[in-house]
């Protein structure tokens, strides 16, 4: 039996949709002025598109947990895509690294003046390996 149908229909519902959700929600949070959630939210809308990118190329997307750089070395590292970000894409991904998961407040945070076309231009550069 083929699992790969499964496979791609569990990382469709369970990854690229939910950040699909994950971004919107991003979008809200920051026309709202909520700046942690703001973060929170892009961290999820990212680490989600990366594991779904893994599971639709027949990777494993255990042990990213929250951290997006990681999960962007192991996209990377599938021979069977060019996975080319621009510079920004990866000093954005980098700064969501570090104030993204930082939910209880552990240490100081800010929100960049362009966070928000960041974060679309991200995902538009992400999302489309989605499939």
């Amino acid at each position: 039996m083929n699992s790969r149908p499964y496979i791609n229909d569990y990382a469709t519902r369970s990854f690229r949709d939910l950040a699909d959700q994950d971004y919107i929600a991003a979008r809200i949070c920051y026309r709202n002025e909520l700046d942690q959630q703001f973060l929170w939210n892009s961290l999820q809308t990212v680490e989600k598109y990366l594991k779904g990118i893994l599971l639709y190329n027949g990777k494993s997307a255990k042990g990213i947990n929250h951290d997006v750089v990681k999960g962007l070395e192991m996209v990377r590292a599938i021979k069977d895509i060019q996975f080319d970000l621009p510079d920004d894409v990866i000093a954005f991904l980098q700064y969501l690294n570090d104030y993204g998961a930082n939910r209880y407040l552990i240490h100081p945070t800010h929100l960049r003046d362009n966070a928000l076309l960041q974060l679309d231009k991200t995902v538009w550069y992400i999302r489309r390996y989605c499939y």
